[in-house]
């Protein structure tokens, strides 16, 4: 019968990259001496752990808070002078940084 009657189950099946969402993906003003939490989201991680930074450390501190399942939330803490502001981003290994919104201090 040769492959005559045969059908291939996994026809047009795209493996999708791994990567993050975040809870907060527009730009905000974070009053100094302030806090905000992001939660962020791995999608097909297979348990891979998010870096979490900012791109300036002067206006921002990150902190590392919980892991709930594949959510993982992550604080900053508004430290620079009002009017600076700095890219908040992720990285799974393995791949480029990601940035997900801008903060300004306020």
């Amino acid at each position: 019968y040769g492959a005559a009657g045969v059908v291939s189950a996994a026809q047009n099946v795209s493996t999708q990259k791994a990567h993050v969402v975040s809870d907060t993906t527009v730009n905000f003003t974070l009053k100094r001496g302030s806090a905000y939490c992001f939660k962020m989201t791995v999608v097909n991680g297979n348990n891979q752990t998010p870096g979490f930074t900012v791109g300036n450390g002067s206006v921002l501190k990150t902190q590392f808070v919980a892991k709930v399942g594949n959510d993982y939330y992550y604080r900053v803490y508004a430290t620079g002078t009002p009017g600076q502001s700095t890219g908040v981003y992720t990285t799974l290994p393995g791949q480029n940084a990601v940035k997900h919104c801008k903060v300004t201090i306020g």
